[in-house]
């Protein structure tokens, strides 16, 4: 287990790095949307071209739909269902966890299908920075998170011991939610976003995944903690009871994430 605890704190760590750059680098000031050329073919027909007053069209209000939902859904929803299991200590958190990340799923999914018609009537899946396609990769891979968390716990409740099932879980949730974040930034980048919203989403997203990773140190320090207490004392299931009765509250999301 000791392992296991550095691999997860060094991955970890690597993981918050690649977030951090992943959103700057994505918004360095660089021209978006072809700047300059389209400033000069737009203000030759100023003149003629009237003034439109009637708001923003209905392929924007998608977008900004689309861009508002996933951004939730990756700083806000994801990050926080990843730490229900360091921070709370109950019986029942895992069914507490499953189902917040099944609504940050569908969340996700609802915005997919906004960019999906957008895309279908309006747009290309082809774009400078791969936005689409990353998104599309995204969301395919978090479609089996449910079923692989499902199958560890099923097997953990019966072993009382990680399984295989339940690393990949973990890693390949927090690969794929930071991978989402990351493509958010690419998203603003497309859309032209003003600089104000790129500082809103970084330090929103910047907060929660600080927030997640901490979490995540945490656990692994109190996990390496109650391992030392119970080999000093030698601590064995209490007589008529099995292993899975014999933990407390406190002890399930350490033993379990």
């Amino acid at each position: 287990m000791t392992i296991v605890h550095k691999l997860d704190l060094v991955l970890s760590a690597g993981l918050l790095l690649a977030l951090a750059q992943g959103i700057h680098g994505h918004n360095d000031g660089s021209p978006r949307g072809g700047g300059n050329s389209t400033e000069s073919s737009s203000s030759s027909s100023a003149a003629a071209a009237p003034v439109q007053t009637s708001g923003p069209s209905l392929t924007q209000q998608l977008i900004w739909a689309h861009g508002l939902m996933m951004g939730i859904a990756f700083t806000i929803l994801f990050p926080f269902g990843a730490t229900i299991m360091k921070i709370f200590r109950f019986r029942g958190v895992v069914w507490f966890h499953a189902g917040w990340q099944v609504l940050s799923y569908v969340v996700a999914l609802a915005a997919f299908g906004i960019a999906f018609y957008v895309v279908g009537t309006f747009g290309s899946l082809v774009t400078s920075n791969g936005h689409p396609i990353i998104g599309i990769i995204v969301i395919g891979a978090l479609f089996l998170q449910p079923l692989v968390g499902f199958t560890h716990h099923l097997i953990w409740t019966k072993r009382q011991q990680p399984t295989p099932f339940g690393i990949g879980h973990r890693w390949w949730g927090r690969t794929f939610i930071i991978l989402g974040v990351i493509n958010g930034g690419l998203g603003l980048q497309l859309a032209g976003s003003d600089k104000t919203w790129v500082i809103v989403y970084s330090v929103v997203a910047g907060c929660f995944y600080l927030f997640w990773f901490a979490a995540i140190a945490l656990s692994i320090f109190r996990g390496r903690k109650t391992q030392q207490v119970e080999q000093s004392e030698g601590a064995q299931p209490e007589e008529g009871k099995g292993a899975h009765e014999n933990i407390s509250a406190r002890e399930l999301p350490n033993r379990y994430g």
